[in-house]
């Protein structure tokens, strides 16, 4: 039997026993008050039972109804531009507070990793905030170019060397300040999913195709893990410095992947099998290739999780980072016993079907008097 898990803040939606209309489905996802509830499960009638670890609360509509964001913290210092492009692998951007209290949520989420995210050649600064002073020096923009209704800067902040911002530690925590873009510092970075972000594990040899698909899990005071949409988990040990691929459903541990500077599992791997004929009916202890990223089905994912177009992928110019989109690009090999006169065998035996496309691309002359 199947087990199904709904992994959920709240639930405030009914289930309906037929398809409903567009209008419908706008009224439900703008919280209309047209909306009806569904005729299977109705949450305003229905008695819930709660088991397991369930908490029980009050939502206000005005807050339910709001768009939210996802916030990942990564405790690990990169530059500026690591940090973009890290973020930009997540499909997600640098984590940008549009008022005070998303400013203290962000402070409050990040304040655990103070310690590892302030690097030695700064006394205040530990966290990359997505603004920028680039276009005009003092006029704060997020990285689309709209000017910041809201900001927290400590200071002038107006140094025409300085065009990118980050935040400071205590005593003034949550505060801003301009900070150079280059490769002077290194900080953590927050990022921020304005649309939940997918992720797919290629190499799994799954037939359940949601079984491959993951989304960030963000725990308070931990590293950041993947939570699957059915039936995987991959959290971090840092006693082991191990990544592990759980099964939820069976409790056995599919893979596991060590990392011993702590990075995360992002991009092509090899990883070691931890239980016999588990995956794709290999025995236990040998490796697997897997690849874990966030791009889409027309992107080529780079090993470095970097996505490209699929349209560049072996065109004889380097587009990812790690120049992997330009591997195992050899010309077809022909045995010595190939026969290129001969059409290829079909797969079933006798006469071979043929399709026939013609296209008219244009006509030499045209002679009206014999059409």
């Amino acid at each position: 039997m199947q087990r199904t898990y709904l992994n959920l803040n709240c639930c405030p939606g009914s289930f309906y026993s037929r398809a409903l209309t567009a209008k419908e489905v706008q009224d439900i996802a703008e919280c209309s008050n047209k909306a009806q509830e569904g005729d299977l499960v109705a949450w305003s009638s229905t008695v819930m039972i709660p088991k397991g670890n369930v908490l029980d609360m009050n939502i206000a509509k005005e807050e339910f109804c709001s768009v939210s964001k996802q916030i990942s913290i990564f405790p690990e210092r990169k530059l500026h531009d690591q940090a973009l492009h890290w973020c930009d692998n997540l499909k997600a951007t640098i984590a940008l507070p549009r008022s005070q209290q998303e400013n203290e949520n962000l402070f409050a989420m990040s304040e655990p990793f103070l310690s590892v995210c302030q690097p030695p050649n700064h006394a205040t600064l530990f966290l990359w905030v997505g603004a920028t002073d680039k276009i005009s020096n003092g006029e704060h923009r997020d990285y689309m170019g709209k000017l910041l209704n809201y900001s927290n800067f400590v200071g002038s902040s107006k140094s025409s060397s300085k065009s990118c911002v980050a935040m400071k530690i205590p005593p003034e925590e949550g505060g801003w300040d301009d900070v150079s873009c280059g490769k002077t510092y290194s900080f953590c970075v927050a990022c921020e999913e304005s649309i939940p972000t997918t992720l797919k594990m290629r190499g799994l040899c799954e037939d359940d195709f949601q079984a491959l698909m993951f989304r960030l899990s963000p725990k308070y005071g931990q590293k950041t893990g993947f939570r699957g949409f059915t039936k995987y988990e991959i959290y971090f040990d840092e006693d082991t410095l191990t990544w592990t691929l759980w099964d939820m459903w069976t409790n056995v541990t599919a893979a596991t992947y060590f990392a011993y500077d702590s990075s995360y599992p992002l991009g092509t791997h090899k990883w070691q099998l931890a239980t016999d004929y588990y995956v794709c009916g290999k025995p236990k202890d040998s490796e697997h290739m897997l690849a874990l990223s966030a791009c889409y089905d027309w992107e080529y994912s780079c090993e470095d999780a970097t996505c490209i177009n699929l349209t560049q992928r072996c065109d004889m110019r380097v587009d990812c980072p790690d120049a992997s989109d330009e591997k195992s690009c050899e010309k077809l090999s022909l045995p010595s016993d190939y026969l290129a006169t001969l059409t290829p065998p079909g797969v079933e035996p006798g006469p071979l079907k043929m399709n026939l496309n013609i296209s008219l691309i244009g006509f030499s002359e045209v002679y009206i008097i014999r059409i």
